[in-house]
């Protein structure tokens, strides 16, 4: 008999997934099919080879019964699910998730010598979901969110057996539903769409208000660091509890306002950008990122990222520097040469791996798990262990609230004495943050506007990052001068 961990296995790849089988030589089909056995073919949906080649999909689960056969119906079911999802790119995560959800429930059921399939009680409660959805109900450990995720799984499993006939069943049985209309806030306004309410779910909590000094960004709670406590920020970069490389993320996040999977996407030929063709008169780069030349961005979006001078050749330096060349060399004993010449990330861990797997990654789909910057909590923890006042929630992604507002203090100046209208800094923070919505970006100045001024009056830094006082950090940042 098998364990619950020994029941679930994953297919690293499942080739020509739209393949159908016969027992007949497909004679007219030229060549686009595989003799399985001496007696069963494989017909591809393709003919064409370059094209069929595109026709896998990656890291499909595989559940097993007790006794080691295969479970037949739920591998059906979640083999769908990987061929019709809409999302390649998060698919494999989402499919995990659901094989343990099935496969938590078939030993539930197990347990209990409850047929999966009999929903013949006339009491609901004495049916195989309703029995689970009660246990779920009676677990302290499960919150509403993954209990309603955990049934609804259940329920698309035998709406799907349902719909194939595959058993004799009554889908009505297996849980009450009913059909809702709901209006969605979009870009361009709000769309209608139909939605099934299930009667197995329960209320979710909504979500906890946004502490004072604080903003939601992509459902994380950040603030900015200011006063003494950006001071100390600086003393801390410039002090020697962070490695080069680490250094070089802080001062990118600081500097730009960029996302941690933008920098740790970076790579090698993002650096061609440092040209005088490049160059502002505010003596900064004008680097551009996206998705097609190897960055991941927040939606795919284009970025501008404006890098001061100073940094682009500390990033071109590092990228000729023994102890970084001795990384690449790792990552291609590791990986091959799947990676060629100047597509190499700019940011390699000590092994020799990516910190931050990019969606164009020819390893993306592939790998069971992606890196996805969980080194970023050791350059943080880095940071308040190399001083101590900075706060003990300091997160990497505070960088990009520290850098919004640095340039919010710097356009201040420029709206009072009428340089600068009103409402164009809001635009300016906005471009350099790259929010899709001006409502996100008034959010982020609502906050900073609620800062104690008294934070904003403190004395000059003296002796900071690269011999500059704070001030000139600040102009530094922003590329806003005054002038």
């Amino acid at each position: 008999m098998l364990g619950r961990l020994q029941r679930l296995e994953v297919i690293p790849v499942v080739e020509h997934c739209n393949s159908m089988f016969t027992r007949d030589i497909p004679r007219s089909l030229n060549g686009s099919f595989d003799a399985v056995t001496a007696d069963l073919y494989q017909i591809h949906e393709f003919s064409n080879e370059w094209i069929e080649k595109e026709n896998n999909i990656y890291q499909v689960p595989y559940l097993f019964e007790l006794d080691g056969s295969s479970w037949v119906e739920a591998n059906m079911f979640l083999f769908h699910m990987a061929k019709y999802s809409t999302s390649t790119q998060s698919i494999s995560n989402k499919l995990r998730r659901s094989a343990w959800a099935l496969l938590d429930y078939k030993i539930f059921c197990e347990g209990l010598a409850i047929e999966l399939f009999d929903f013949s009680a006339l009491r609901p409660i004495n049916r195989p979901t309703y029995r689970y959805f009660k246990s779920l109900l009676e677990c302290d450990e499960i919150n509403g969110r993954s209990l309603n995720q955990k049934t609804k799984v259940i329920y698309d499993f035998y709406k799907y057996i349902f719909d194939r006939g595959k058993h004799d069943f009554k889908i009505e049985r297996v849980d009450v539903t009913r059909p809702l209309r709901v209006f969605i806030s979009t870009n361009t306004g709000y769309i209608e769409k139909e939605i099934i309410k299930r009667s197995q779910t329960v209320l979710t909590k909504p979500a906890t208000q946004v502490e004072v000094g604080f903003i939601r960004d992509e459902g994380e709670d950040l603030r900015p660091l200011v006063g003494d406590e950006f001071n100390n920020l600086l003393s801390a970069i410039e002090g020697e509890g962070l490695k080069v490389d680490q250094r070089l993320m802080v001062l990118i996040a600081l500097l730009t306002g960029e996302r941690k999977q933008t920098i740790l996407t970076l790579r090698r030929h993002h650096l061609r950008q440092f040209n005088e063709s490049n160059l502002g008169k505010d003596g900064m780069y004008r680097l551009n990122v996206c998705s097609t030349n190897g960055a991941d961005t927040k939606f795919g979006k284009p970025h501008l990222l404006y890098v001061p001078k100073f940094l682009a050749e500390m990033m071109i330096r590092y990228s000729q520097c023994e102890a970084y060349l001795s990384r690449v060399a790792k990552f291609e004993r590791l990986h091959g040469n799947i990676l060629k010449n100047d597509d190499m990330y700019l940011f390699l861990s000590r092994e020799g791996n990516c910190h931050y797997m990019a969606k164009s990654d020819p390893r993306y789909l592939k790998v069971r798990t992606r890196p996805s910057g969980g080194n970023t909590k050791t350059i943080t923890d880095s940071l308040i262990a190399a001083n101590v006042a900075l706060p003990k929630n300091f997160s990497f992604h505070w960088l990009r609230a520290t850098f919004a507002h640095q340039f919010y203090e710097s356009l201040r100046p420029l709206v009072s004495s009428g340089a600068l209208k009103h409402g164009d800094d809001i635009s300016l923070i906005q471009k350099r943050l790259h929010h899709s919505h001006r409502e996100t970006t008034e959010s982020y100045l609502k906050l900073f506007s609620t800062v104690n001024e008294r934070l904003q009056a403190q004395e000059l830094y003296e002796n900071t990052l690269f011999g500059s006082n704070k001030s000139e950090i600040i102009k530094i940042m922003t590329g806003v001068r005054g002038e």
